[in-house]
């Protein structure tokens, strides 16, 4: 870990990641409506990540390689491997 992965880890703990994240976005000059363009979802879904209320690998991972952190700081479950199971649902018998 870098000097600047330290830093917002640091910011992060103080401020709060949705607070820090935005921060960081508005620095590099970029705004959620553009991420969300780039995946092609609502602003809105792309805050709810922001603030964990909703999980999107790609959208946190993405967030994660414009900070510069290493995949995984941030969000945990970027680096976790899909869970694979049994289906709650059972199927219906025909």
């Amino acid at each position: 870990m870098t000097a600047t992965d330290f830093f917002i880890i640091s910011q992060v703990k103080q401020f709060g990641k949705y607070r820090v994240i935005r921060g960081e976005l508005i620095k590099r000059g970029m705004d959620v409506g553009v991420i969300a363009k780039h995946f092609d979802v609502h602003p809105y879904s792309v805050r709810l990540v922001m603030m964990d209320r909703m999980k999107s690998s790609r959208i946190a991972s993405y967030l994660e390689s414009i900070l510069g952190v290493p995949p995984g700081t941030l969000f945990p479950y970027v680096t976790q491997k899909p869970r694979r199971g049994k289906s709650r649902f059972k199927k219906p018998i025909v």
